[in-house]
């Protein structure tokens, strides 16, 4: 018996597998597999001086460093 057609849709309007539409394939209650659109990851800040990054610095993206969440606080 076929199992249907397995292919997916992006569901924005970015048609190309590029950095910022980054997808992962979820399977719904009502057993449809569809793409989940993730968020970019966020990189630490960066020392001009040491190579290193700084210990407690938290790799988050630019608005999360204003309000980051009470388990991503050092």
């Amino acid at each position: 018996m076929p199992r249907g057609d397995a292919r997916l849709t992006y569901r924005r309007n970015n048609p190309y597998n590029t950095k910022s539409n980054r997808v992962r394939v979820s399977r719904t209650p009502g057993n449809k597999l569809v793409y989940l659109h993730e968020k970019k990851r966020g990189t630490a800040p960066k020392c001009g001086y040491v190579i290193d990054p700084p210990r407690a610095s938290l790799s988050l993206r630019d608005r999360e460093h204003d309000h980051p969440a009470a388990n991503k606080r050092p």
